[in-house]
């Protein structure tokens, strides 16, 4: 798969195949990334680097990114989220000569915020209670905002998730929510992470398919 992505990159960092909106790019320079941390071979570190910089350059001054890395006024959530998670394994990666990544890193909690409800949650390209909370939270926390009141008060929100395989709640597109609200709860820790954690292993291990 490494090999794939490799192989697979152009010179200006982008990837020959890739989805509408362009979620594939952050998702490969996510993986990119964290195959050079784990491993150090500068093959990798060339690849990363390269793959970082559209989305550095993509990033809006108000710390969010919208579909393709496009500069515009559109905060999305969704997109965010995996931009975000780039730009923290890139940073982890600590060696990446990646310029202006360190103010990315740093933009990167302020473009979750605009989506912020007052009342904890976060919305898809405006404030919301929704399922993307879970987004917005975790992005917070690998960003070093996890003590904040956006954050907190999400946590608070998710506290009354329920899991239904049938109906899925939060509604719409609950494993892509779980996802990033199982590692929220995790990096939460405590008793919060213990009773998410309780509920949701015994639960994915009795449905996986045989």
């Amino acid at each position: 798969g490494i090999r794939y992505l490799v192989d697979s990159q152009q010179t200006n960092g982008l990837f020959k195949v890739r989805d509408g909106n362009n979620y594939s790019h952050p998702m490969a320079a996510y993986a990119l990334c964290e195959a050079y941390s784990l491993t150090k071979v500068p093959m990798l570190k060339t690849a990363a680097e390269r793959a970082m910089r559209p989305i550095i350059l993509g990033q809006h001054p108000s710390g969010g990114w919208d579909y393709n890395m496009r500069q515009s006024e559109r905060d999305d959530t969704s997109y965010m989220g995996w931009c975000a998670q780039a730009v923290k394994a890139a940073t982890i990666a600590e060696d990446l000569d990646v310029p202006g990544l360190a103010e990315a890193y740093r933009l990167s909690s302020e473009g979750f915020r605009k989506n912020a409800h007052p009342d904890g949650g976060f919305g898809y390209i405006s404030p919301a209670r929704g399922g993307l909370t879970s987004v917005g939270t975790l992005c917070m926390q690998l960003m070093g905002a996890g003590n904040a009141q956006e954050v907190q008060k999400s946590l608070a929100l998710m506290d009354t998730w329920t899991l239904s395989w049938l109906e899925g709640k939060p509604a719409g597109s609950p494993q892509y929510y779980f996802y990033y609200a199982s590692q929220c709860m995790f990096h939460a820790g405590g008793k919060r992470w213990a009773n998410w954690n309780a509920i949701m292993l015994p639960e994915y291990v009795k449905n996986q398919k045989v």
